[in-house]
């Protein structure tokens, strides 16, 4: 159970609209559901729970009137306030509170909005969204944290290849920002290669260097995240060597470039564990609570995805990351979603961004 907090609400507050009057629930689903109420005097208590058959359309709480104030569970769901998920229509000649699963639920992915704008604040590092009509669950994973990743597995500079015939480098990388339009994380470097043959004596047949402006696409394949390396620009030196002059600079380097990665790039368990890291060198570590919020829920994303509540689904992106998306099984999921979509709500209004 989420916390409840039934103060805004109560007598006296600003959030209190001085309904008092019995509770209908309409169960509105296919199987029986559990609803419980819980007093503002002692909101950590429950004060009743009450079964209602599928269609069936109940008084509960014994026929006596509530207030506004009062919590609202279905199942497992978070605890709302009574008067904010639900109607309050006319019967028999009063006012009755009415509601139903769905519409106490909703609530949940109402509030979500409240802290859509203060995630995007977050801006660079790491951000969160929730597609309701589509059941689906976003992470933006933000440019820094990108680099980070690439950069644990593209040292500068990176030999790639050193043998008696051959040497080839990259170095000077440097990271221009996320393409959207490409679906890109743009990458730009500098690359040298060079190319010996034994002619009697040992002779270097060419010496090429040139300036690479390159992309690494992530896509979604079989659940799983990989990168693509495409190569957008290359701008040569003339070439040095016997052959220099006769041969395409584009041609050669392009046609080398696949140490780029092609292949797995990161698992959200990945991202977890690099984040401390990452957040200490772009200054989220030095507000814990920031830094613990985050990686709490990515942990609980993560822990979703690896028990199959969730699946990625599908990549998008923006000008400050890259988004990952995940579908929800609601079946499998239902209560846990909404209870974490709350306890979000909670820690946005316990800091500001």
């Amino acid at each position: 159970m989420s916390f409840y907090d039934p103060s805004p609400y109560r007598p006296g507050t600003t959030g209190w609209s001085g309904q008092i009057g019995r509770i209908a629930v309409i169960n509105t689903t296919d199987h029986p559901i559990s609803v419980t109420l819980y007093h503002p005097d002692n909101p950590s208590v429950a004060f009743g729970t009450y079964t209602i058959n599928s269609g069936g359309n109940n008084f509960i709480a014994n026929g006596g009137v509530i207030g506004m104030d009062w919590g609202i569970q279905v199942d497992n769901s978070a605890v709302r306030i009574v008067g904010l998920v639900s109607d309050w229509n006319v019967f028999e000649g009063t006012n009755i509170f009415q509601t139903w699963p769905k519409k106490i639920l909703t609530n949940a992915r109402q509030k979500f909005k409240e802290l859509e704008s203060a995630f995007k604040e977050v801006g660079d590092y790491v951000a969160f969204s929730y597609d309701a009509p589509n059941k689906s669950i976003g992470v933006r994973i933000g440019k820094p944290i990108l680099e980070n990743e690439i950069k644990k597995v593209i040292p500068d500079p990176k030999v790639f290849r050193e043998t008696h015939f051959n040497y080839e480098e990259a170095k000077w990388f440097n990271y221009p920002g996320i393409d959207a339009n490409k679906r890109q994380l743009l990458i730009n470097f500098r690359v040298r290669k060079k190319h010996w043959e034994d002619i009697i004596t040992r002779v270097l047949i060419y010496d090429i260097a040139a300036d690479v402006q390159a992309g690494i696409n992530l896509e979604v394949e079989n659940r799983e995240i990989k990168s693509h390396p495409y190569i957008n620009n290359i701008e040569g030196d003339f070439p040095g060597g016997i052959a220099g002059p006769f041969i395409s600079v584009y041609d050669l380097m392009s046609g080398s470039m696949m140490w780029l990665g092609t292949g797995n790039f990161l698992t959200i368990t990945e991202v977890i564990l690099s984040l401390s890291a990452t957040a200490f060198n772009i200054g989220i570590a030095t507000d814990n609570i920031k830094l613990n919020f985050i990686e709490k829920n990515l942990g609980k994303i993560n822990i979703w995805n690896q028990s199959h509540v969730i699946f990625m689904d599908r990549i998008e992106y923006d000008s400050k990351g890259v988004w990952i998306f995940f579908k929800i099984d609601p079946d499998r999921l239902n209560a846990q979603l909404d209870d974490w979509i709350d306890e979000l709500v909670d820690w946005v209004h316990g800091f500001t961004w």
